[in-house]
């Protein structure tokens, strides 16, 4: 990903780690930059709206990993890839089906350029990541992975046994392998999901079925694997987004169609005040 402008300023490093103040300090062009960057992984993504966006990224509490070549664009340098990740107050159901109220690092964007995919650049991304985090990748939560991002994980990491949940985020076994009991236990109000998720890990565990994610919208360039399976009737845990409502025959109802109300001479015959 080229820019008309000498980027190797802003990137020392072949990883370079930026902060929400740290754009909040820099210069334009770096926004300009961070901008492109989210806009190129919401058009691979397909997505309605881009998940990385300067403006609030410099209001937040998560970090930004960007991989750029120094050389590339003769010696201007080119953007390669990025990595977001940060913190979410998320409730996470244990394979008890007890739920936990957690504030666990999370994968919120990932994405390489077209011209670099199936290069190794993105598990070379992913790992400094985890390192430079000093994290294992089984305590990390990752929003709506795709059939092809659990593969990806699978294979370079070995992850295969996923812990369903109620929400889009995913977390494998081990999740919650040495962690503080009382951080895990805090009091939460929605426990009664718990009876429900125990039901639905034994479905699926007595079916044998493999469990499709609600994903992001459909990608097939990127690196980060990102793609919409089709939809399962038959995935009860997971819930349904009310992005979707569009499509659900119901909401083609015309309002032409709807019950309309008493007349207003019927309603004088019961003595009732008119409210039309």
């Amino acid at each position: 990903m080229e820019f008309d402008l000498n980027i190797n300023r802003f990137f020392r490093n072949t990883v370079t780690k930026f902060n929400g103040q740290d754009i909040a300090r820099s210069d334009p062009e770096l926004w300009r930059i961070v901008d492109y960057v989210g806009e190129a992984s919401r058009v691979a993504q397909n997505l309605h709206r881009p998940v990385t966006i300067a403006h609030s990224f410099a209001n937040s509490n998560q970090t930004l990993y960007i991989m750029t070549d120094s050389s590339a664009n003769k010696g201007n340098g080119a953007v390669l890839g990025m990595l977001k990740i940060g913190p979410k107050k998320l409730f996470l159901l244990d394979r008890k089906g007890q739920q936990n109220e957690l504030d666990p690092l999370c994968v919120l964007d990932f994405y390489i350029h077209e011209s670099c995919q199936r290069m190794g650049l993105g598990k070379v991304l992913f790992t400094h990541f985890l390192e430079d985090e000093n994290i294992h990748v089984d305590k990390i939560a990752i929003d709506r992975p795709s059939e092809k991002f659990l593969g990806f994980l699978r294979k370079h990491y070995g992850l295969k046994d996923f812990i369903p949940q109620v929400n889009n985020f995913v977390i494998y076994e081990g999740f919650f392998d040495n962690c503080d009991r009382q951080a895990l236990n805090k009091p939460s109000t929605c426990n009664k999901n718990s009876s429900r998720c125990n039901s639905m890990i034994a479905l699926n565990s007595a079916s044998g079925q493999s469990i499709n994610f609600r994903t992001r919208s459909k990608q097939s360039v990127t690196e980060c694997f990102y793609h919409e399976p089709e939809c399962n009737q038959n995935d009860l845990w997971r819930t349904n987004s009310l992005v979707n409502v569009s499509r659900s025959p119901t909401a083609q109802i015309s309002v032409q169609n709807q019950p309309k109300p008493f007349a207003t001479e019927t309603a004088s015959k019961f003595g009732h005040h008119r409210l039309w």
